[in-house]
């Protein structure tokens, strides 16, 4: 939808999650690669596990986002590779509410890194070493190719890649979860 909305001019730019953008109509202006994780309440039986198989990790409650996010969608297709289909508890546009939720140890969510990163760092949520399941992807900020980029645009690619790069050389703490 995204796409779509930045093809008829309803949006100036878009943050897209995924593979790399090769649309002709469109300009990627930068991506950066990220990852997912799952992630749990520090407290919940789960965490004691060294190793968790992606099987596991779905027979417990999933709080998760809606079924047109990009995370959702192959997460529901690995997950009927396995023979499972993805009934979550809750379902919920709003990483924030994700987040809160599993906090207080109501289901087990999965998120792009970054957006937990902070919640990690303070021992707020776990992040679950998933030993046959990985999703790296990347997030790209696009535009039309006619539009006209405006300096408030180019300012806002300019501190997304300027935010991209720090965020690249502090970028141990999630992977290098204990």
């Amino acid at each position: 939808p995204l796409f779509e909305m930045l093809r008829r001019n309803e949006v100036d730019l878009i943050f897209a999650m995924g593979d790399q953008i090769s649309m002709s109509d469109c300009v990627c202006a930068c991506s950066h690669a990220e990852s997912s994780v799952f992630i749990s309440a520090p407290e919940h039986p789960i965490t004691q596990m060294k190793q968790v198989t992606l099987a596991k990790v779905l027979e417990e409650p999933m709080i998760l986002t809606g079924e047109i996010t990009f995370l959702r969608q192959e997460l529901t297709k690995k997950a009927r590779s396995l023979g499972i289909e993805l009934c979550p508890v809750i379902q919920t546009e709003s990483s924030s509410i994700i987040i809160n939720l599993v906090r207080q140890n109501l289901g087990i969510s999965f998120l792009p890194e970054h957006l937990v990163r902070s919640a990690f760092l303070s021992g707020k949520v776990a992040v679950l070493p998933i030993t046959d399941y990985e999703l790296p992807f990347h997030v790209h900020i696009c535009y039309h190719k006619n539009k006209y980029l405006t300096p408030q645009m180019a300012g806002l690619i300019q501190l997304t890649q300027e935010y991209w790069s720090e965020i690249d050389l502090l970028d141990d703490g999630v992977r290098q979860h204990p």
